[in-house]
């Protein structure tokens, strides 16, 4: 089976530009059709069920997309040449878990210090907007669908498995590193938290290149956003 990643970075930025092209000359949260499935995923909220569903789409879409073209590219199964490997012992979901609850607490100092150090206004996040109205259970449950399972499976097998061996392979290591995350936390189009998001991938990165596996980025993403949500809620 061929695991060195054979796809390039044309491949990258195309898949970038059909999921951005996607989601502004394709507005299906429009539809209605779309808003009424909303309403059957969330009677109570709505907005948050339109949201979950577009997240669910970009997702797939994004991650149909890596997967197409890296087994296009592989001439085959592209599972293991995107890093989604495991091991006997599962070392890969403690490690994630731990580096996820590290990440969070070392995301939060920083972003302290750096208001006390710059005060600037922060604008609230979208979901957050919607985590505040979270009725009950279920509503607490789509929160943390959209920011700890859609969001960091696509994002890391976008950026941490497809974007970065192909950036690595024609600039570098170092270079590699760097413009990902940077991508990473343009697309996040959140300035007063770039350095943050940015500093955050990095640690992503290094964390898949330790492991060699796709799975801890994913799973230390995944409890990242889920205690920084987690904790939110129980603030609120």
């Amino acid at each position: 089976m061929e695991t060195t990643p054979r796809w390039s970075i044309v491949d990258a930025v195309v898949v970038l530009a059909v999921v951005l092209a996607t989601s502004l000359f394709l507005p299906i949260s429009s539809f209605n059709w779309f808003k009424s499935l909303g309403f059957l995923i969330s009677p109570g909220n709505q907005t948050l069920g339109i949201l979950f569903l577009n997240a669910l789409f970009k997702g797939v879409l994004l991650a149909g997309l890596v997967f197409f073209f890296a087994s296009f590219r592989q001439q085959g199964w592209a599972r293991v040449a995107l890093g989604l490997r495991s091991d006997e012992k599962k070392r890969w979901l403690r490690l994630g878990i731990g580096q996820g609850l590290l990440i969070c607490l070392v995301v939060m100092i920083t972003s302290l210090v750096l208001y006390l150090l710059f005060p600037y206004e922060v604008a609230e996040q979208e979901i957050v907007g919607y985590l505040s109205t979270a009725g009950n259970k279920w509503e607490l449950f789509l929160t943390l669908a959209i920011t700890s399972f859609f969001a960091p499976v696509s994002e890391e097998m976008y950026f941490r498995g497809f974007l970065y061996p192909a950036l690595s392979k024609k600039l570098g290591r170092l270079p590699a590193l760097l413009l990902t995350n940077i991508v990473f936390g343009v697309l996040h189009l959140d300035l007063p938290r770039f350095l943050i998001i940015t500093i955050g991938g990095i640690w992503l990165t290094r964390l898949y290149e330790k492991t060699g596996s796709l799975l801890t980025s994913i799973t230390a993403h995944a409890t990242w956003n889920a205690s920084m949500i987690l904790l939110l809620y129980l603030a609120g």
